[in-house]
């Protein structure tokens, strides 16, 4: 229960910047136009998919969680809470990735179909670089958004080593209570880490340095 607790105030800075990012006209302006583009389909598809897969997961979770001895109100409450809370996170982190990727990846294949010897529209192009890093910096940096996350990453990483100690004293409990929630914790951060590098790898491909931006 304490341990839920504490993980619930690693989300306060989640929460603030959420609120702030959604309020966000450069926010709210790029998810329109990008619903409204050819790509917005895709987009639709990717976070309904987003929505029922981690709500069905989160219910699974919840169910097992409810299995655990001597649970009360309190212990019931908090786990709500977090997993509500955890819901929006991995929502939102996934949207603000895919708003990102889907700019990145125009720009790359705008830059990577002109020719060789295209001169006239390079100030077009700089100001769409300009325009797209602007984008992403203001959804992730500007917002907090990425400094929520790793909070949350670091809380989740904490959490992972807290229960190899557990498993260290009481192999018993950790087999039969708690490991399912290590391996939630170890894919949640090991997920939101690597899309994040994605997006450093659409910005710098070594295979694609025509289309690097």
């Amino acid at each position: 229960m304490v341990t839920y607790a504490a993980k619930l105030l690693f989300y306060i800075p989640f929460i603030f910047s959420v609120t702030g990012l959604v309020r966000s006209a450069e926010f709210d302006e790029e998810l329109r136009a990008a619903l409204k583009k050819a790509s917005g389909e895709t987009l639709r598809s990717f976070m309904r998919s987003t929505v029922c897969m981690a709500c069905l997961v989160l219910l699974c979770l919840t169910c097992w969680e409810l299995r655990f001895p001597a649970i009360g109100s309190t212990f019931i409450f908090l786990m709500t809470m977090l997993h509500v809370l955890l819901l929006v996170a991995i929502v939102m982190f996934l949207l603000v990735w895919k708003l990102s990727m889907l700019r990145i990846e125009g720009l790359r294949e705008w830059v990577g179909g002109l020719p060789a010897d295209t001169f006239g529209c390079w100030p077009e192009i700089t100001r769409e670089y300009q325009a797209t890093v602007s984008l992403v910096d203001e959804m992730w940096r500007r917002s907090g958004l990425s400094f929520a996350y790793a909070l949350i990453f670091a809380s989740d990483m904490v959490f992972i080593i807290l229960m190899f100690v557990v498993s260290k004293a009481d192999i018993e409990k950790f087999v039969s209570e708690i490991w399912i929630l290590t391996i939630k914790q170890i894919a949640v951060t090991c997920a939101g880490l690597f899309l994040w590098a994605q997006i450093h790898s659409a910005c710098a491909s070594g295979r694609h340095v025509q289309r690097s931006v």
